[in-house]
């Protein structure tokens, strides 16, 4: 999936001809593969489960920015929580259990529950949420990427003829040497840590 259309990167890299819009359209998803690999998550849009222990007043999800909370259901108690009593940072992925200082009950079960999702021990929360409203500056980081791959022979390179595309990547020294230091400055707080 690309984090932007066609006619968004020719907007915000202000190219008006079609010229190279089979290189762009060639690039558009490796580009968008690296920006996430390196970013560790996806910015797609979708829905999400996740199994949390509790123990602690805030929870961190996964893939951020949420765009909505669903469900927080107390799988100990089958119980769905309501939504006054907890707070969410829907940019930062982060729910915070209210009133303030609050911890989210810890799982205490010697038997691991089976749900449709998954075999969870030692899990007390299930969290059903909406995600990956692709950020601005994501976008941004893309056009700076593809800026710089259109500008350069380093990096990424692709060509079109007809049916035939290629494309190719830097075969050495990992996504953070494909894609430019400004890119990767623009995606730092977006960096889990985790790779996909």
């Amino acid at each position: 999936m690309s984090l932007a259309t066609l006619a968004e990167v020719k907007a915000a890299l202000g190219i008006t001809d079609a010229d190279s819009d089979d290189q762009i359209t060639a690039l558009l998803e490796p580009l968008s593969a690296a920006i996430e690999k390196y970013a560790g998550r996806k910015f797609e849009n979708g829905a999400v489960t996740e199994f949390h222990n509790g123990g602690e007043p805030t929870i961190s999800l996964r893939e951020f920015p949420v765009t909505v909370i669903t469900t927080v259901t107390d799988l100990l108690t089958g119980e769905v929580l309501d939504s006054s009593l907890y707070s969410a940072q829907l940019s930062h992925g982060l729910l915070r259990r209210l009133p303030r200082g609050t911890r989210w009950a810890a799982a205490r079960r010697a038997e691991p529950i089976v749900t449709e999702h998954a075999n969870v021990a030692s899990v007390r929360w299930e969290i059903v949420y909406t995600a990956g409203v692709v950020p601005e500056d994501v976008k941004l980081a893309l056009y700076d990427a593809m800026q710089s791959t259109l500008t350069s022979q380093g990096g990424f390179s692709a060509e079109k003829d007809g049916d035939y595309s290629y494309v190719r990547t830097a075969p050495s020294g990992g996504v953070s040497s494909v894609l430019p230091a400004t890119t990767l400055g623009l995606l730092a707080s977006y960096r889990t840590g985790v790779f996909i």
